[in-house]
């Protein structure tokens, strides 16, 4: 009986102990659980101060953990150990996944904001584009407005090669003045003015009326000394994008022409014109003052606006031959003073207006040992390229 007492006593005392050790496994398991939830909500709490845009996803996250633990349920009971294991072991992946979520959150929201900002400069460019395009807008061809030289409002809209390159000689109006007389026009085509002015007006149509255009101003006494030769019932338009030079070419050609002469504020390589409206056009020593995309598209409009069976005339530099004796004199006037005249040495010029141009014929002369030359370009009356080109075109000024 005493044993048996004992023995129910032990066993009593070992069944209250069984349950103070479970209980006390209990409170250890939930002192655990917490540990780990707060260590989690921790976690959380870093990883939510580095992205501010999550704190209240996180906040929720944690709440609802804080639920689904205070709160167990009978099957959650069983299972409680192993998932306490699965939350320690994966405590540490779990807050590296967590700062990874938010950093390609953060990620995300930088990329967005970069592609925003790349829209903003996107849509910036485009508007000054636009803006570029309504100051620049494209000559309305066939019909243009003649110069008006009482209006002083009308500026010069010189491109940058010309004012970078030839300010000193074509651009300002002090330049203007000092280099438009005939001894210095004379002095700097060595003593050749009059021969080539003669060489120009040579192929001008003088005994019945034409429609001409001069492409740009010139110097010295060629524009008058031209005009005095063409027919009495001819008109001549005059083109230059410089208001100082179309001053000095009507004062040049009024008294000889009056109303027969017009002016005009324009662009040699974007031409106001209509397609086919001259009987001739003439170009005197400008081209080798272009570079060679504005030279090409220069004479190309000049030979756009030209009637079939039309002539386009140039003058212009051309390769001297080699024991020349101006030949190294010249050679360092191209390079310090004409950076693009040296181009026209390896071309032939209607070589420019390409392979299938409408060109009936083309002859050239040149003249004091080859320093200058003489194109007379023929448009063909159908359309169709009976001479052409041998030499392909240069790609650029070198």
């Amino acid at each position: 009986m005493v044993k048996t007492s004992n023995t129910e006593d032990n066993k009593g005392e070992n069944k209250d102990l069984n349950v103070s050790d479970n209980n006390k496994k209990k409170k250890d398991s939930k002192s655990k659980e917490a540990k780990s939830v707060s260590k989690k909500n921790t976690s959380k709490k870093s990883a939510n101060n580095q992205s501010e845009d999550k704190k209240k996803d996180s906040s929720k996250k944690t709440t609802t953990t804080n639920k689904s633990t205070t709160k167990p349920t009978a099957n959650t009971q069983a299972t409680k150990a192993e998932k306490l294991e699965e939350l320690q072991q994966s405590e540490s992946k779990g807050i590296n996944m967590e700062h990874s979520e938010d950093n390609k959150d953060n990620l995300e929201v930088k990329e967005t904001d970069k592609v925003e900002e790349l829209k903003s400069e996107s849509q910036a460019d485009k508007t000054q584009a636009d803006n570029t395009q309504e100051e620049k807008k494209p000559v309305e061809k066939g019909n243009p407005t003649p110069f008006d030289f009482t209006d002083p409002s009308i500026e010069n809209n010189v491109p940058k090669y010309l004012s970078d390159t030839y300010s000193w000689a074509y651009v300002d109006d002090k330049a203007i003045k000092f280099w438009d007389t005939p001894f210095k026009v004379n002095f700097i085509l060595w003593g050749n003015a009059k021969r080539l002015t003669q060489a120009l007006y040579d192929k001008l149509e003088t005994r019945k009326p034409q429609k001409m255009l001069q492409v740009t101003s010139v110097y010295g006494n060629v524009m008058p000394d031209t005009a005095k030769r063409l027919h009495k019932e001819t008109t001549l338009d005059v083109i230059d994008i410089v208001t100082g030079q179309l001053k000095s070419a009507k004062r040049k050609l009024d008294p000889i022409m009056g109303d027969r002469v017009s002016y005009y504020l324009a662009d040699s390589s974007d031409l106001p014109f209509e397609d086919e409206k001259y009987d001739q056009v003439y170009v005197f020593m400008l081209l080798h003052e272009q570079p060679i995309e504005v030279r090409n598209k220069t004479l190309n409009e000049a030979f756009r606006v030209l009637k079939p069976g039309g002539d386009l005339i140039v003058v212009d530099y051309h390769k001297p031959f080699l024991l020349h004796p101006l030949l190294p004199i010249m050679w360092v006037i191209y390079k310090t003073l004409e950076p693009f005249a040296m181009n026209l040495w390896g071309m032939e010029i209607p070589d420019i207006l390409g392979l299938d141009a409408p060109i009936y014929s083309a002859k050239k002369e040149t003249y004091f040992g080859s320093l200058f030359q003489r194109w007379v370009i023929t448009k063909s009356e159908d359309g169709k390229a009976h001479w052409h080109s041998k030499n392909p075109l240069p790609k650029s000024d070198k």
